[in-house]
């Protein structure tokens, strides 16, 4: 059966793009093989695969080999929808890895998706902060004298949420087992939280885990296991952008 392709489009500093990194972080905690899933990085190396050309929308974007029409695919959306069918489909297919489930067991799992949820509206609120509060994209998108107003006003309502995930990690994320390199032992929150924290400190220079100590305590194990920096970072952020936060926005 041909792979599955998942089309990430890494490059530069988008290589820390959190929600196509989600997804490849999944897949290397998994160790799901790329003769299962192979990610498509560029609209070149699709090309030079003969790869189908990729829809309209955002990537990850999943490809999905239609059985009975070879050549053509189902295609699926959203990182989040992506990990879960992932999760469902080594659950169908033991064979592919020997890795556990990354969703938990009954209430844990429940526990486990309310906060990937969680990170997910962490990082869009991230996104506006930065489109409001970042005299670069202020300049650049002429926005009115109100934005940074508005960013402080969108940060503010994301701290509660922030809350919440700190304190439900003792619980869903085990620290100890992370720092200590043994495999089979993130979650898809872990996931999804390192790859978020990764890109805005990365790109941004804002640390979404000051403050809370349990965020802390996760991103750091994560950082030490060796996939951490992805092969072909340039090693530098948009500095730029670093340099231009409207003061009071990150304290």
């Amino acid at each position: 059966m041909a792979p599955m392709l998942l089309y990430a489009f890494l490059w530069g500093t988008n290589i820390f793009a959190p929600c196509p990194r989600r997804v490849i972080v999944y897949l290397q905690e998994k160790k799901i093989p790329s003769s299962v899933v192979t990610i498509v990085t560029s609209d070149e190396h699709a090309k030079k695969n003969n790869y189908p050309p990729v829809p309209e929308g955002q990537v990850p974007i999943l490809a999905i080999p239609k059985d009975d029409k070879p050549g053509e695919y189902e295609w699926l959306w959203q990182s989040v929808a992506i990990i879960e069918y992932l999760e469902d489909y080594c659950d169908a297919h033991p064979e592919v890895t020997s890795m556990p489930s990354m969703r938990g067991r009954q209430l844990q799992r429940a526990q486990i998706r309310g906060a990937t949820y969680w990170v997910s509206e962490i990082f869009e609120a991230f996104g506006v902060t930065v489109m409001f509060g970042n005299q670069e994209y202020i300049d650049k998108l002429k926005r009115s004298s109100a934005a940074p107003q508005s960013a402080k006003e969108m940060k503010a309502r994301t701290e509660p949420v922030t809350a919440k995930l700190d304190n439900i990690l003792p619980s869903i994320s085990d620290v100890g087992a992370l720092s200590s390199g043994r495999e089979g032992v993130a979650t898809m929150a872990d996931c999804a939280l390192f790859a978020t924290w990764q890109f805005c400190i990365s790109t941004y220079g804002v640390d979404l885990a000051k403050g809370y100590p349990n965020i802390v305590k996760v991103v750091e194990a994560f950082n030490k296991r060796p996939w951490a920096i992805p092969e072909g970072y340039p090693g530098q952020g948009m500095e730029a952008w670093r340099e231009s936060w409207i003061d009071g926005i990150w304290v």
